[in-house]
C-alpha cells in the first residue's frame, strides 16, 4: 500500500490506548506503518453494502438457515447425537 503523492489530505483521529495497541501490534506484524493498516482497515470497511454490521448475525443469514437437504430435523437441538465419532478414524 505505502505512502503516495495522491494522498494530500490529513485526518486525525483518537484511539484508546487498547485501540491503539492493537493497531500497533497488527502494524508489526504486517511490517507496515500505522497509516498503511488504518487505510487497509478503513477501506474494508467502506466497502462493505451500507447495514452490513447492523442488526443480528442471524439476520445477515436468516435466507441459508433449512437451505442444505438431506440433514437430521433435530440436528441444532441433538447435535451431540448425530455429530458423535466425527473426526474418529473408521
Amino acid at each position: 500500500m505505502g505512502y503516495s503523492s495522491l494522498m494530500e489530505r490529513q485526518v486525525s483521529i483518537r484511539l484508546s490506548e487498547q485501540l491503539m495497541e492493537r493497531l500497533d501490534r497488527r502494524a508489526r506484524q504486517r511490517k507496515r506503518p500505522r497509516a498503511d493498516v488504518i487505510r487497509a482497515a478503513l477501506t474494508a470497511f467502506l466497502d462493505l453494502p451500507d447495514g452490513a454490521l447492523e442488526g443480528r448475525p442471524i439476520d445477515r443469514v436468516r435466507d441459508l438457515v433449512g437451505a442444505i437437504g438431506g440433514l437430521p430435523r433435530d440436528l441444532a437441538t441433538n447435535s451431540r447425537k448425530h455429530l458423535a465419532g466425527l473426526g474418529r478414524r473408521r
